[in-house]
């Protein structure tokens, strides 16, 4: 089922208004211009140059979503209190939705449950009914956004070529010795191949620096493998989360974690 983007519009407003510090600290921080870009909905993952065209203005307690279908207004409400922080969002003329957010000075992200009870986590399963919609704080735009696309391309340069694991762990058991040299990584352009071969992006800008592995020709974001890295000379070091789960946090790969730990080292190229 192909999304649609007046799905996103209908179903991703915001509006604001709560008693506690937490709330009004955070709705302060909403305030202004954001830029969808990243938008999930029951697993299936909207391309990002399409997401990219969708604006949400926030002022006061109010939104309006501007993209080439029209304008949508709305309201919403935070609960900072909380743990994960909520939010009630209530398009214009419809019932309000149970959702989820966080916020920084840069970055917005939510989870909204189109029915029954507020999302646990930012996460959009198959049939889970639930939106995952991420924003970036539109402002300084044009000249941000190149400027992270000239980091994102430095990287990927640095990235280019054959890379070969010298340490693995998964789920907190290390490879034996005799199998890493089977571990490798072929970047090329935008793509990179293991077992197979997937397309990737950067973003240098974040803390730790991240990294999402997609198919080739499918958007299903159970299928999208988010993770960290670190460039280091001639030393890379990966660490990715199972398909469709949350990013990690820090380069570690704990029993039972559900993640993978990687350091390669870069191949000399053969003449």
């Amino acid at each position: 089922m192909k999304i649609r983007i007046a799905i996103v519009l209908l179903m991703a407003g915001l509006a604001l208004g709560a008693d506690t510090k937490d709330a009004k600290k955070d709705n302060d921080l909403v305030q202004g211009t954001w830029t969808a870009t990243e938008f999930v909905y029951n697993g299936e993952a909207v391309p990002r140059d399409e997401v990219g065209k969708i604006q949400f203005i926030i002022k006061g307690e109010k939104y309006t979503i501007k993209s080439n279908k029209g304008d949508l207004e709305g309201a919403f409400k935070l609960d900072g209190a909380t743990n994960p922080k909520s939010i009630d969002v209530t398009p214009a003329g419809l019932w309000p939705y149970k959702g989820i957010y966080s916020v920084t000075d840069k970055e917005f992200k939510l989870c909204i449950a189109r029915d029954g009870d507020r999302p646990k986590e930012f996460v959009s399963n198959a049939d889970s009914g639930c939106i995952l919609l991420g924003l970036s704080l539109s402002g300084a735009s044009a000249q941000d956004a190149a400027k992270k696309a000239e980091a994102a391309k430095k990287e990927m340069e640095a990235l280019e070529g054959t890379w070969v694991a010298v340490a693995a762990t998964r789920d907190g058991e290390q490879a034996p010795e005799d199998r890493l040299q089977t571990i490798k990584l072929v970047f090329k352009a935008n793509q990179v191949t293991h077992r197979q071969t997937g397309k990737y992006e950067l973003d240098p800008a974040e803390k730790p620096k991240s990294i999402d592995i997609k198919p080739l020709e499918d958007t299903d974001a159970e299928k999208i493998i988010k993770g960290i890295y670190e460039i280091k000379g001639d030393e890379l070091t990966v660490c990715v989360s199972m398909p469709g789960k949350e990013r990690p946090t820090e380069f570690a790969s704990k029993p039972g974690s559900g993640t993978a730990l990687l350091v390669l080292k870069k191949a000399k190229a053969s003449n």
